[in-house]
């Protein structure tokens, strides 16, 4: 599981941007600067996010931003590059949420869902956030980053019709189409 860039139109070489020392790396997010990468490390003895710089001469080693007992996966960044949506998985009430942290300091967590299928998308202006629930609902949650976190309850978007797949996989930027 190591991390690789190469020029999208195939042209160069692959450069390495990460060796993994483990063998589960959960690479999820890229913030909208271009700056830094999010992933994820879990296992059965719970599991860590990080952020890895992808700027600078120096080497490049990853940020660990919040370790725990349970499972991490899916760190996406808020569109200011200031926080960080992640899933949280309860494995013994096989119960999954998402929550939001800051990438830097210690207010937080915030957690978003009760119950969630998918990972949490940010609309590119910052000002909301969505999420497949437990019951296959879209919720959208407003939200504000700025000077610091705040959301309101999320509230149903839209009630998929019967047949719908088990989850959402991406968010147009304007927040209006979902993969």
């Amino acid at each position: 599981s190591d991390l690789y860039r190469r020029p999208a139109d195939g042209s160069g070489v692959e450069e390495l941007i990460y060796k993994n020392p483990s063998a589960f790396l959960g690479l999820s997010d890229w913030s909208l600067d271009g700056r830094y990468l999010s992933f994820s490390n879990s296992d059965l003895s719970g599991g860590a996010l990080y952020v890895l710089p992808l700027t600078g001469t120096t080497a490049r080693e990853p940020r660990e931003v919040f370790r725990s007992k349970l499972p991490l996966a899916a760190p996406r960044f808020s569109p200011d590059g200031r926080y960080l949506s992640y899933i949280q998985q309860n494995i013994q009430i096989q119960k999954a949420d998402v929550f939001i942290r800051p990438v830097e300091g210690s207010e937080g967590p915030w957690q978003i869902s009760d119950g969630a299928r998918s990972p949490g998308m940010w609309r590119n202006d910052g000002k909301e956030f969505y999420y497949m629930a437990q019951d296959f609902n879209v919720m959208a949650a407003k939200v504000n980053t700025s000077p610091s976190f705040t959301f309101e309850k999320p509230q149903v978007l839209l009630r998929p019709a019967n047949g719908v797949p088990l989850n959402i996989r991406d968010l147009s930027r304007d927040g209006e189409r979902f993969l």
